[in-house]
């Protein structure tokens, strides 16, 4: 009786062998396949990743040309030196370079450019700077009031909602800048901040470019503003 269980077991387990194989096996390759797929993905991604397009951006006879800001539209805005010293904003666009200037001044810097065509930057002296923005359609200047106390005033940044930010600060561009507030304008009015950890008499709190993302998006207004089209802004360049 005994061996005819045994034998009977035996062959049970033979046959549970013979219908599972196959299906491991599908199984095995399964996941190879799924492994293969990863790695390939993988792959892709690492190769799109490394595909970059250099753009050189030299403004004619300058010692220093600065890149600093991009939009959408590949608009890129910036700043350069001359040979005489000064510094010259530009607009750079599909190989056409455009030396942009506050009229009567002896240096501009062109920081951030929004979308609709809406510049923002400085100009003025080493010791006397001023914020102000520049229309790309009507090429009109607008200048922000200047900040109490505060000689040098450094536009950087602008959204699509006409937002920008900047700093205001006391010193010499040529020496040291120091004491410097972040603000940010919004609908003709100015909002100060400072970062608690800013050391004041080496720069204080001086927003970039980047910094302004995360303040754009605590000043974001309702949605339903957002539907509306904002009245201070020009309308949207061709392109």
């Amino acid at each position: 009786m005994k061996t005819q269980t045994s034998k009977t077991l035996k062959f049970a387990i033979a046959a549970a062998a013979v219908l599972l194989t196959p299906i491991l096996a599908g199984a095995n390759r399964a996941r190879k396949i799924s492994k293969s797929v990863e790695r390939t993905h993988l792959a892709a991604a690492t190769t799109a990743s490394s595909q970059y397009w250099f753009v050189t951006i030299d403004a004619s006879d300058a010692a220093e040309t600065f890149a600093y800001g991009v939009n959408n539209t590949r608009r890129v805005s910036g700043y350069y030196l001359d040979e005489a010293g000064n510094y010259d904003g530009f607009l750079w666009r599909k190989s056409d370079l455009q030396t942009v200037d506050y009229p009567g001044t002896a240096s501009t810097v062109l920081g951030g450019a929004n979308d609709w065509g809406l510049v923002i930057g400085n100009y003025g002296t080493a010791t006397t700077m001023h914020a102000a923005t520049y229309s790309v359609v009507d090429s009109i200047w607008t200048t922000l009031p200047d900040v109490s106390g505060q000689p040098l005033n450094f536009g950087d940044g602008i959204n699509d909602l006409g937002v920008g930010t900047g700093a205001a600060c006391a010193g010499d561009e040529n020496v040291a800048v120091y004491n410097c507030v972040g603000w940010t304008w919004n609908r003709g009015a100015y909002s100060f901040f400072t970062v608690p950890e800013a050391d004041a008499a080496n720069g204080g709190t001086f927003p970039t470019s980047g910094s302004f993302l995360a303040t754009a998006r605590v000043l974001r207004p309702p949605r339903s503003v957002l539907l509306a089209s904002p009245p201070a802004l020009p309308r949207r360049p061709a392109i």
